[in-house]
C-alpha cells in the first residue's frame, strides 16, 4: 500500500527523517507531502508516532493528465469503495485543484460523490448516520489526480493534553518541527514566552521519546480492513519505550492565568515534573547560561507588547551564543534588520498568518 502524509511546507526534510527513523519505504517528497510505503501496521505506527505530519492518508489512486470531468468520474468510480469505506458512514469530499484544467472545486465535489455513491449503491438498504463520516480527498496538481481516504480524521496536532489554549497558541506540529530542526538537545531548555507550554511539552514528549498520538482517537479505527491488534501493540511498544531523563525546562510569562494553563497542560501530558513554570518579565530577566532556548514571542500583531524592540535584541544576543541552540518563530517584521548572520530562516504558515523561524 502506499500513503500520503501532509506537513508544513519547509518541514519535509524533517517528516522524512522521522519516516526514515521507523524504517518506512520513502517513496517521493513533493511540496507540503511525502508519499510512502507499508502495510495497514504502517498506518497506525504512522499516526500514533508522527510529530510534524498534520494527517495521513492511503492513496488510493494516483493518475496524470486528468483534464475533463467523465475521466474524474471514471477514474473515481473505479476504485473498489466498498472495500475501503465503513457502511452507514457520511462521506465527505475535500477537493483541492492547484495549476490544473479542472478549476471548479464544487464541481470536483459533487462529481466525486456522485461516482463514489454509485459504486456503493450495490446494497439497497445503505444509508448513512449523520456522525459517522469519513474523508475522501480528491487533489488535482498540474492535472495530475490523487485520490486519498483520511486515515487520521481530525488533524494530529490536535494531541490529547491540551486542556486549555492560550489567543495566540502555535499548533503543536509546527511546535515539534521547529524543535527537530533547531537540533536543540540541551537538558535545559528555556521559554520566555511559553503562554499555553506547547513549546515545552512538546519538547519534553520528543526528548522522553512519549508518542504524540497515544491517547487519542483515529479514523482508521473504524476501518474493518485495519487489525485494531495493530493499534494496541503499537500503543504498548510506545508505552515501554518511554524514557526518564534528567530534563530541567523552564517556562515564563508574565500572565499568571496563562501560567496555570501551561502547567494543566503540563500535567495532562505527563510531564510536568520536568517543566517549571513561573512569571517573569522577560526584559527584565537575567540571562539563563547553558541552555538552550525555543520561543515564540509577540510580535505585535494578537498580543501588544511596549518594548518590543528592547525583547527582540535581548533574544537575538542570547540566541547567537555559542553555547546556545533553538530559535525564534515570529512574524515582527522588523527583526529581520537586526538579525545576527549566525542565524538561519524558513517561512511557515501557523494558522492563517505567516511566520519566520530564526535558528542556530
Amino acid at each position: 500500500m502506499k500513503f500520503v502524509a501532509f506537513t508544513y511546507p519547509g518541514l519535509e526534510s524533517i517528516l522524512k527523517s522521522e519516516l526514515e527513523q521507523r524504517k518506512i519505504e520513502v517513496n517521493k517528497v513533493e511540496d507540503g507531502l511525502i508519499t510512502f510505503s507499508g502495510d495497514t501496521s504502517t498506518l497506525v505506527k504512522t499516526n500514533l508516532w508522527l510529530r510534524t505530519a498534520s494527517k495521513v492518508y492511503v492513496l488510493l489512486w494516483e493518475h496524470q493528465n486528468i483534464t475533463d470531468f467523465n475521466t474524474l468520474f471514471d477514474v473515481i468510480y473505479s476504485i473498489n469503495w466498498q472495500d475501503f469505506i465503513p457502511k452507514w458512514y457520511q462521506i465527505v469530499i475535500n477537493p483541492g485543484s492547484i495549476r490544473s484544467t479542472l478549476t471548479a472545486t464544487p464541481t470536483i465535489q459533487a462529481i466525486s460523490q456522485k461516482a463514489i455513491i454509485k459504486k456503493i449503491s450495490w446494497d439497497k438498504h445503505y444509508d448513512v448516520e449523520e456522525w459517522k463520516k469519513v474523508e475522501i480527498r480528491i487533489n488535482l496538481f498540474k492535472n495530475t489526480l490523487k485520490i486519498m481516504l483520511n486515515t487520521t480524521w481530525e488533524s494530529l496536532y490536535k494531541r490529547w493534553y491540551k486542556v486549555w489554549t492560550s489567543p495566540a497558541q502555535l499548533k503543536e506540529t509546527l511546535a515539534a518541527g521547529i524543535i527537530l530542526l533547531s537540533k536543540a538537545k540541551n537538558k535545559i531548555c528555556y521559554d520566555p514566552f511559553c503562554g499555553s507550554g506547547t513549546i515545552l511539552i512538546e519538547k519534553a514528549m520528543i526528548d522522553l521519546h512519549i508518542a504524540p498520538g497515544l491517547f487519542r482517537n483515529f479514523a482508521f479505527e473504524n476501518f474493518d480492513w485495519v487489525d485494531k491488534n495493530n493499534l494496541e501493540k503499537e500503543k504498548w511498544r510506545a508505552k515501554t519505550r518511554q524514557k526518564e531523563k534528567n530534563l530541567e525546562f523552564i517556562g515564563t510569562d508574565i500572565d499568571s492565568h496563562i501560567l496555570e494553563i501551561a502547567q494543566n497542560n503540563a500535567i495532562s501530558a505527563g510531564v510536568d515534573k520536568y517543566i517549571k513554570f513561573y512569571k517573569e518579565d522577560f526584559s527584565k530577566a537575567k540571562p539563563k547560561k547553558d541552555c538552550d532556548i525555543i520561543t515564540n514571542p509577540p510580535y505585535n500583531k494578537r498580543l501588544k507588547i511596549d518594548n518590543i524592540e528592547n525583547i527582540y535584541n535581548k533574544l537575538n544576543n542570547e540566541l547567537v551564543q555559542d553555547s546556545v541552540h533553538g530559535g525564534i518563530i515570529t512574524w515582527y517584521d522588523e527583526f529581520k534588520h537586526s538579525v545576527d548572520n549566525k542565524l538561519k530562516m524558513r517561512v511557515f504558515t501557523n494558522w492563517w498568518e505567516k511566520v519566520k523561524f530564526y535558528w542556530r
